[in-house]
C-alpha cells in the first residue's frame, strides 16, 4: 500500500502501511524547534555504506554513483529530509574486479564518496519488533522512538554512520537504534537496476552509547568527555561548551566532524581484520584438503597428482597472504602514528588502540615449515624415483651390452 507523508514544519510524520492510528500521528507531531530545545542528544555509531557495482562498465563518475544512491533512498517512503553533499574531488572510479566486492569481507568497494548523507527514517514500533525478531537478537527494541536521524560521513579511512533517536521517550539505547536502522535499510533499500547496495561492516554497532549536552567545560575546550564502562556497552557523555555553541544541533555537527576520522580509522582496522580472517580461512580450507587422510591405495593414486598441484598453489597463496599481512600491518602502523595527534581529536583513542591490539596474528611461519617439509619430502621421493629409474636403465644397458658381446 502507499505510504502517506505529512509534513509539520521541519519534522515529517509518516503513516506506514496505511494502518497507523490517529493517536500515533498525534504522538509524532512536534514543533520545528524540537532539535534545538532538546536537553540531550543520544546517538549510536556504525559503518554503513552505499556501494556501487556495474559489471558492464569499467569506470564510473562519482556523481553518477551518488545520484543512484540518492534516487534509491528517495524511493523509500520511510525516508525524509534527505540531504547529500558530493565529494570535493571529482575523479573517475575504475572497477577492475570480476566479482562484486563485499564490505563485510573487508573488500574495498566503490562508494558514492559523498562528504555526507543525512536523512530522517520512520520505523513504527511493530516493524522494529519484527526486525529484531527476524535478526534473532533475543532482545526487544528499546529505541524509545519511531523516528531516527541518520548521518553518514565519508572520511579518509572510509564511511562512518551515526544514528540519532529523535525525541526518545524515557530510557533508550542508541545502539538498538543502530540495529533497527541497519536491519530496515538492509531489507528495504532496493535499487531496481541492482547497482547500488546498502552494506554494513560488523554487523554489530560500535560498542558504546554516545550522549551530548550543553554545559560548562574547561576554558579552551569545545567538548569534555566522561567515559564509564557499565556492564555491556561503554557510556560516553560529551558536554559541549555552551559559550561556543548556542544549540545542540551546532554542537552535534562539530562533534560528529571531530569523531569521524577516529571512527573511520577504527572501521578501517576492522575491515583489514575481516580481510585477514577471510584469507586465512581460505588457506585453512586448502590445508585441510591437502592433509586429509588417504583411505585406500586407489584413492591415493587418484589424489597424488592433484595433491602435488595443491601443494604448489598453497605455498604460493601462503606467500601472498604474508605479503598482504605485511601491507596491512604497515598501513595500521602508519595510521597509528597520527592517532594521538590532538589536532585530530583523541576522544576515542582507547577504542582505536584496542582494535589495533586485537588485530590477529597468524602462524604463517609454522605453517610454512610444515609445507616445506611436505615439499622436501615430495622432492626427495622424486629424486629417489629418478635415481631408481637411472639405476634400472644403467643395469638394462649393461645387460644389453653383455648380451651383444656374447
Amino acid at each position: 500500500m502507499r505510504h502517506t507523508n505529512i509534513v509539520c514544519s521541519t519534522l515529517l510524520v509518516c503513516l506506514a502501511d496505511g494502518q497507523e492510528s490517529g493517536s500515533r500521528l498525534g504522538h509524532l507531531v512536534a514543533s520545528s524547534d524540537a532539535h534545538s530545545t532538546e536537553r540531550q542528544i543520544s546517538f549510536g555509531v556504525a559503518c554503513f555504506r552505499f556501494s556501487y557495482w556495474d559489471e558492464e562498465s569499467n569506470a564510473i563518475e562519482p556523481e553518477a554513483v551518488l545520484e543512484a544512491a540518492r534516487a534509491t533512498l528517495e524511493a523509500l517512503p520511510a525516508v525524509n529530509n534527505l540531504e547529500t553533499r558530493p565529494s570535493l574531488f571529482s575523479h573517475e572510479i575504475v572497477m577492475d574486479q570480476d566479482l562484486r566486492p563485499s564490505l563485510q569481507d573487508g573488500h574495498p568497494v566503490v562508494s558514492p564518496r559523498a562528504e555526507q548523507f543525512d536523512f530522517d527514517l520512520y520505523v513504527p514500533e511493530r516493524v522494529q519488533a519484527a526486525l529484531f525478531e527476524a535478526a534473532m537478537t533475543g532482545l526487544p527494541p528499546d529505541t524509545g522512538t519511531e523516528r531516527f536521524r541518520v548521518h553518514i560521513r565519508d572520511t579518509f579511512h572510509g564511511e562512518v554512520a551515526y544514528v540519532q533517536p529523535l525525541e526518545p521517550d524515557g530510557e533508550h539505547s542508541p545502539s538498538s537504534a543502530v540495529q533497527v536502522v541497519r536491519e530496515f535499510l538492509r531489507g528495504n533499500f532496493k535499487d531496481p537496476a541492482g547497482r547500488v547496495q546498502f552494506e554494513t561492516l560488523g554487523p554489530s554497532p560500535f560498542h558504546a552509547e554516545f550522549h551530548l549536552a550543553l554545559g560548562s567545560v574547561p576554558d579552551g575546550q569545545a567538548f569534555s568527555l566522561e567515559l564509564t564502562r557499565p556492564r555491556g556497552y561503554a557510556d560516553l557523555r560529551f558536554v559541549a561548551n555552551d559559550r561556543s555553541f548556542h544549540s545542540l544541533d551546532k554542537a552535534l555537527d562539530e562533534l560528529l566532524f571531530e569523531l569521524s576520522d577516529q571512527l573511520g580509522l577504527f572501521y578501517e582496522v576492522t575491515a583489514l581484520r575481516a580481510q585477514a580472517i577471510r584469507e586465512w580461512g581460505a588457506l585453512g580450507d586448502q590445508i585441510e584438503r591437502l592433509l586429509e587422510k588417504r583411505n585406500t591405495p586407489t584413492q591415493w593414486r587418484r589424489r597424488h597428482s592433484a595433491r602435488r598441484l595443491a601443494l604448489d598453489d598453497l605455498m604460493n597463496d601462503l606467500a601472498r597472504f604474508e605479503i598482504a599481512q605485511a601491507y596491512r600491518q604497515s598501513a595500521i602502523t602508519e595510521h597509528r602514528r597520527n592517532l594521538n595527534d590532538p589536532a585530530g581529536g583523541t576522544h576515542l583513542s582507547e577504542f582505536v588502540n584496542g582494535a589495533i591490539k586485537e588485530f590477529p596474528q597468524y602462524p604463517t611461519e609454522q605453517v610454512g615449515r610444515v609445507l616445506a617439509f611436505h615439499w622436501n619430502r615430495r622432492q626427495k621421493r622424486m629424486e629417489y624415483a629418478v635415481a631408481v629409474v637411472s639405476a634400472l636403465v644403467g643395469v638394462a644397458g649393461t645387460l644389453l651390452t653383455l648380451a651383444a658381446i656374447k
